[in-house]
């Protein structure tokens, strides 16, 4: 019985792939990256579809820059997207998966199918499959699929269910802020004929030709079974999400579908253009009716695939190792620490998470969720006073990062600063150069004493304000409380933007911490004031790799600030991400943690 092996940087062909493959009578291994259709999508479409007797079904998610895959098989299915639309770090970990594939399934190797969008493209790993199909001289059949509408969405793909991913997770911002009914969809620039087809139909074609040899060595195209005109097909998928296509949509809404839109050139975008030697398809009333059928399922799948992540990020907490460090003034910091399952990745300079002042560690679940996969992230909670009662201040708060550092049990680590955290990260550095291979800021405060108030936001000229208030006039504390701690449930969102920017109840509630009762409050304060005091660096600009992420749309922190004072590093990658506001390592984990891990990694 024939093995067959289905990976890439592109997967949400892959369950139906395999369901078709299970069907036929072969074995299969679907190799998935974390983050992709997961495990359990492909067994429920195996066994949806398998008649009876059948091929097994092996499925494993692996990290494949660490994880080694015992695996071998006859066939080599490459699902790939030449466009651009899979993030880089995806591409390189699909390079280095195929050469892992290549040491254990090589030996056993005849075929090998490579499976891309049309109209063009060579895709990331053209290459490398040319060179493994040479070096054990098995037939290389390359087949042009158009946009495939799965059920199945892929963030390492851009054909429209990715663009529906990205839609559907807008809605769920929305709602979780309050926000109900039907919201504002912007329009897109998307001209002409867009080629579409389900991926079982897709699938099934591909079984068919490599089962009958009609397709040997060199390239084919499969027929979309639906064209729609782009602006229908945007409608449809708004319409899937629960939007409609409001030429008038607000700002934030706006930035963020058109930010994170697949640029021309992938296979989104690109299909528009057609596809040559494509036969006909279905148009009109018939062709609507299937896409929209079509859509629902991706919905679906992309709601469950949401809800996974909500569970794991919940179910991490469970899986983490606490450690609790006495410092020198009494005062105990419970530092919490979450290894990977991999050797490798275990063995990787760790991750240590700088926080925030007043913010719990909570926040950093779904972030956490995202990054454990690929090395060890340390976290706590910055410690809020002394047993004393005395606030815990900057010198205090570096002197904590550095216990953290000793104990991390690496040589070498990564520091991640969050708002207040990246000064604090400045000055660990400083104090043990050695120990910091590289920094990463995200939502960077840089505000000190000597800047101008203008460039404030207007939370921090409410907080200046406060803090200072609060420092010569004790007793109007409980009062001035009240003005950064409103109840987290009255808040309702004047408009779809104002609530795509607003924090859901849940997380207002944690963000308000520092402000529920007068002591705490009294001390962040405090915190404050002489974190304003303190220099963005200590001394010279640090000669290190330093990744600035900002959102958008942060209403906490300027972010204008940071990316002028941070300009003068001289070793600075910054990226923006679309549409965030200051919240986003909860609302946009897998997009940071794309950027993180790439940039960390090339660093370690």
């Amino acid at each position: 019985m024939p093995t067959e092996l289905i990976a890439g940087p592109a997967m949400a062909l892959a369950p139906d792939l395999a369901a078709q493959l299970v069907r036929a009578g072969s074995d299969v291994v679907v190799v998935t990256q974390p983050g992709g259709p997961g495990p359990h999508l492909v067994r429920h479409r195996v066994e949806r579809a398998r008649p009876g007797p059948a091929g097994r079904l092996t499925c494993l998610t692996a990290d494949p820059d660490t994880d080694r895959l015992p695996v071998s098989s006859d066939r080599l299915w490459w699902l790939d997207d030449p466009g651009g639309g899979a993030a880089i770090r995806r591409a390189r970990q699909a390079t280095r998966l195929l050469e892992r594939l290549d040491a254990s399934a090589g030996s056993r190797l005849r075929h090998i199918t490579h499976v891309l969008p049309y109209p063009g493209g060579a895709g990331a790993a053209d290459a490398p499959l040319r060179a493994l199909a040479r070096r054990h001289a098995v037939a290389l059949r390359r087949v042009r699929v158009p946009a495939v509408l799965s059920g199945a969405p892929d963030p390492g793909g851009t054909g429209p269910d990715a663009v529906l991913a990205l839609l559907t997770g807008v809605a769920s911002r929305l709602r979780r802020a309050g926000w109900t009914g039907p919201w504002p969809v912007p329009t897109v620039d998307w001209p002409g004929d867009v080629p579409l087809a389900g991926a079982a139909a897709v699938a099934a074609r591909l079984v068919t030709a490599a089962a009958d040899g009609s397709a040997p060595d060199g390239e084919e195209v499969v027929d979309p079974e639906v064209a729609l005109p782009g602006d229908k097909l945007w409608e449809l998928l708004a319409a899937a999400a629960g939007g409609h296509v409001d030429p008038a949509a607000p700002e934030p809404v706006t930035a963020l579908i058109r930010g994170r839109f697949p640029r021309p050139g992938t296979s989104v975008a690109a299909a528009a253009t057609g596809a040559p030697g494509a036969g006909p398809a279905a148009t009109g009333a018939p062709g609507t009716v299937r896409a929209q059928r079509a859509l629902r399922a991706s919905v679906h799948a992309i709601r469950e695939r949401d809800r996974d992540r909500r569970r794991a990020a919940l179910a991490i907490a469970s899986r983490l190792r606490t450690t609790e460090l006495t410092r020198p003034d009494g005062g105990v910091l419970t530092v919490l620490r979450h290894d990977p399952t991999s050797a490798t990745a275990c063995g990787r300079p760790p991750l240590v998470v700088v926080n925030a002042l007043g913010q719990p560690v909570d926040c950093w679940f779904p972030l956490l969720t995202e990054l454990a996969p690929y090395r060890p992230v340390l976290l706590w909670q910055a410690r809020s006073t002394r047993p004393d009662g005395h606030p815990v201040l900057f010198d205090e708060q570096v002197a904590d990062v550095l216990a953290v550092l000793a104990g991390a049990g690496s040589r070498r680590c990564h520091l991640l600063g969050w708002c207040t955290g990246l000064k604090v990260s400045f000055a660990a550095r400083a104090a043990e150069p050695g120990r910091v291979a590289s920094i990463v800021s995200l939502n960077a405060s840089v505000k000190t004493s000597d800047t101008p108030e203008e460039d404030d936001v207007g939370y921090e000229r409410n907080l200046a304000s406060l803090a200072r208030t609060v420092q010569t006039r004790p007793a109007w504390a409980a009062r001035l409380s009240s003005m950064f701690a409103p109840d987290a449930d009255d808040e309702t969102p004047t408009d779809a933007g104002a609530a795509l920017l607003a924090p859901g109840p849940a997380l207002r509630r944690l963000l308000a911490a520092p402000f529920a009762e007068v002591e705490p409050m009294s001390a962040y304060c405090a915190q404050m004031l002489d974190f304003w005091r303190r220099p963005v660096w200590p001394g010279d600009v640090p000669d290190l790799p330093v990744l600035a992420v900002s959102a958008q749309h942060d209403q906490v922190v300027s972010s204008v600030r940071a990316r002028r004072v941070l300009a003068d590093l001289p070793h600075l990658t910054s990226v923006e991400i679309a549409g965030a506001g200051h919240q986003s390592l909860v609302d946009d984990a897998p997009v940071i943690a794309e950027h993180i891990e790439e940039f960390v990694i090339s660093h370690d």
